[in-house]
């Protein structure tokens, strides 16, 4: 299994677990929706044969999840 899909298969497993936390906290609610985008982002661009958008789309999903910094 290559590590692009192995990571778009990671990614649809945490936003399925991701939403199934909701009602999320008021104080992560921005912050759990946008790294929910991010990951369906990055599931979707796994499927697709453009490298470059899934580098993108990784990148982002990074920085966002950079952000869950203070609450680990």
């Amino acid at each position: 299994m290559s590590s692009k899909i192995a990571l778009g298969s990671y990614a649809k497993a945490l936003n399925i677990t991701l939403e199934s936390l909701k009602p999320w906290p008021s104080e992560i609610e921005s912050l759990t929706q946008q790294t929910t985008e991010r990951l369906r982002t990055v599931a979707s661009a796994s499927e697709v044969d453009d490298p470059g958008m899934f580098d993108t789309a990784a990148l982002l999903l990074n920085s966002k999840l950079q952000g869950w910094d203070p609450y680990l």
